[in-house]
């Protein structure tokens, strides 16, 4: 069944899913953009039974958060999702968060990719296509490229709680938001974390499973931008991210 190419939904903001400065969580901003893709894909037909029936999954590999105003508890925001591009393997998804009067608040894309019964890239089924408009552009997958942490990065650990994860089984990625914002701020960033208008551009490279211990370097870039990257025990890297901000 064909779908409107844009799926918006009202959702009103809860009181701990804004931070101790009352605004609004960069991770609650990712959730609202994974719910209303999930909302659009079930109203195709498309829901975890039918992807769990096929083996198949969706995976984010890359995501930009672009916060540009402030949001408080009690809130009403009318979040929005849509396909604009295909790529064999990818989709990329455009949400946007705004308020009653219409106000852009944040701008969320994703580039996700879509996983086989083996946990491989597999094509995306013509099913899904149709419905959603198989003629949208093709795109680059975006990424964020860090040079190696210098000397004087600000280096830190977390192990994974099991509250942390999804149905999937591993850290949710609205987590890693989390994670690189108080990675940041332990290494004298909290300014570029509460601003206004600021960019925060993860790239996820391997999964993070329960109890698994995180280790994280953050330091200042010549340009001002927080780069922070994560990587697990073995020294192999989970995420890589760039906050722009204040």
């Amino acid at each position: 069944m064909a779908l409107p190419v844009r799926l918006e939904s009202p959702i009103r903001v809860r009181f701990d899913e804004c931070g101790a400065d009352g605004w609004l969580r960069s991770s609650a901003a990712l959730r609202y953009a994974q719910d209303v893709a999930w909302a659009h894909s079930e109203a195709a037909g498309f829901d975890r039974r039918w992807y769990g029936e096929r083996g198949l999954m969706w995976l984010v590999r890359c995501l930009r958060l672009e916060m540009r105003g402030r949001v408080t508890s009690g809130t009403v925001v009318g979040v929005s999702t849509e396909v604009t591009g295909w790529r064999r393997v990818w989709a990329r998804r455009h949400s946007e968060i705004r308020g009653r009067d219409g106000a852009l608040l944040a701008i969320v894309t994703t580039d996700w990719v879509l996983l086989g019964p083996h946990g491989l890239p597999v094509r995306i089924p013509t099913e899904i296509l149709a419905a959603f408009q198989a003629r949208l552009p093709d795109f680059q997958p975006a990424r964020v490229d860090l040079p190696t942490p210098t000397a004087q990065a600000q280096r830190g650990g977390l192990v994974v709680r099991r509250h942390e994860l999804d149905p999937v089984g591993h850290a949710n990625h609205a987590v890693y938001a989390d994670w690189v914002e108080e990675a940041v701020v332990a290494a004298g960033g909290e300014a570029a974390v509460t601003a206004v208008p600021r960019t925060t551009a993860l790239e996820f490279v391997r999964s993070a499973a329960a109890g698994m211990a995180v280790t994280s370097a953050t330091w200042r870039q010549p340009d001002g931008a927080w780069a922070c990257l994560l990587t697990e025990p073995s020294g192999a890297e989970l995420l890589r991210a760039r906050l722009t901000g204040g």
